[in-house]
């Protein structure tokens, strides 16, 4: 999209002051002193008219690397900018635009400045840029200034190749569970124990002083000639549920909000960190159904992440319906709810998911509507339930929920 030319202070000054020049001759009859009037009136229009008519045909390229990253990853835009044709302006300004996410002091809004003059010409520019928040964010236009050589007269216009950035919440590094449980033990034992399913894995072995008679497998031992037992091994096959609590009742309207950033921020670390030690994570959030469930059975956080980069406050959700909308099981998960404020009924809500899962932990962060008996009724039903604030390392919080503490 371009704009007419315009003229600058310095035009519209010239244009009136031989306007007024020329008037003044006129009157008094010194003709001889029109001249100099009518140059000054002329010039400027004659700067509009060179920039109206030689305006050039600019072509652009964008590259941006890397177009999927995480809050605090810088990246680099490229612009290669090409003019074809007659250019008559005598100097050009470059401006990339930025959104606010990345508009940083890494981010100069003049991108580059040079002279074209006739025939084709190419620019080459570099911007560089570190998000500071998640979502999706839009680079450009590039806007082009251009002036003629006197600075009379000035036009400016955006050129095409709109990129679009997706920016993914930061991953802060967790605890082993075992450190904040004190069970001691190499694996994060205190959430496995609550996150064992699957059917149980049985091994036969030869018979040793001091087995149990009664786990004596009668038919391999039949078989080979020698006694044998059944050695019982659980399979492991730890899964959990990340219910996000994202109703807009609980947080500001503007964006970004530090309260829901951190909730964000939270879901990322402990989606990541559980994904990371064989667990299979699932994220449900206030608006989500059955069939829309990020998943992340160990292969990694990818979609788990991209949702969470584009989640966004709801009107209408319920934690109703993310509980419906979490994958339950028979077996029963671990679930983890992130809550961005707590009421009697919320709590009555969680408290009747309790029975369908191994354990239940929560995270309420303040300053929120919470109801001081609506945590009593949590911990009553068996919730794990920690009140944190923004600010509060999502490590601590982490910590204090695998030691059990209700606060």
């Amino acid at each position: 999209m371009s704009t007419a030319p315009a003229l600058t202070l310095r035009g519209r000054v010239m244009l009136v002051a031989g306007l007024l020049w020329t008037a003044t001759a006129w009157l008094v009859d010194q003709r001889l002193l029109l001249w100099p009037g009518l140059l000054l009136t002329c010039l400027p229009v004659a700067s509009w008219l060179v920039l109206a008519v030689g305006g050039g045909r600019p072509g652009l390229q964008r590259l941006v690397d890397p177009v999927e990253l995480t809050v605090g990853t810088p990246l680099t835009d490229h612009l290669r900018v090409s003019h074809r044709g007659l250019f008559l302006g005598a100097g050009v300004i470059y401006v990339e635009q930025f959104p606010p996410a990345l508009a940083t002091p890494e981010a100069p809004q003049v991108a580059a400045a040079g002279m074209p003059w006739f025939g084709p010409q190419q620019h080459t520019l570099t911007c560089r840029a570190t998000p500071r928040w998640r979502g999706r964010h839009r680079i450009g236009p590039l806007r082009r200034s251009c002036v003629d050589g006197l600075g009379l007269a000035r036009v400016h216009r955006n050129l095409g190749g709109v990129a679009e950035v997706l920016v993914l919440p930061a991953v802060e590094p967790l605890s082993a569970v075992r450190d904040a449980s004190g069970v001691g033990s190499t694996t994060d034992s205190s959430v496995l124990r609550t996150s064992l399913v699957g059917p149980d894995d049985v091994t036969i072995r030869e018979y040793a002083p001091g087995d149990d008679v009664r786990r004596i497998h009668w038919r391999s031992t039949a078989r080979l000639g020698e006694l044998m037992v059944r050695r019982e091994e659980r399979a492991w096959d730890p899964s959990a549920v990340v219910l996000f609590d994202n109703r807009a009742s609980g947080f500001r309207a503007a964006r970004p909000d530090e309260r829901f950033e951190w909730l964000v921020g939270a879901a990322a670390s402990i989606c990541a960190h559980l994904s990371a030690r064989g667990f299979s994570v699932e994220l449900s959030d206030s608006d989500s159904s059955p069939d829309r469930l990020g998943s992340a059975p160990r292969s990694g956080m990818t979609r788990i992440l991209r949702e969470l980069a584009d989640i966004e406050p709801s009107p209408e959700g319920t934690l109703q319906q993310a509980l419906l909308a979490a994958p339950g099981g028979e077996h029963g998960q671990l679930l983890i709810a992130l809550l961005g404020g707590l009421s009697a009924p919320d709590a009555a809500v969680l408290a009747a998911a309790r029975p369908r899962h191994r354990s239940c932990w929560a995270l309420v962060l303040e300053p929120a509507k919470v109801d001081p008996q609506a945590v009593t009724l949590l911990g009553e039903a068996g919730w794990r339930c920690v009140r944190v604030r923004v600010g509060t390392p999502v490590d601590d919080a982490w910590r204090a929920l695998g030691e059990g503490v209700v606060r």
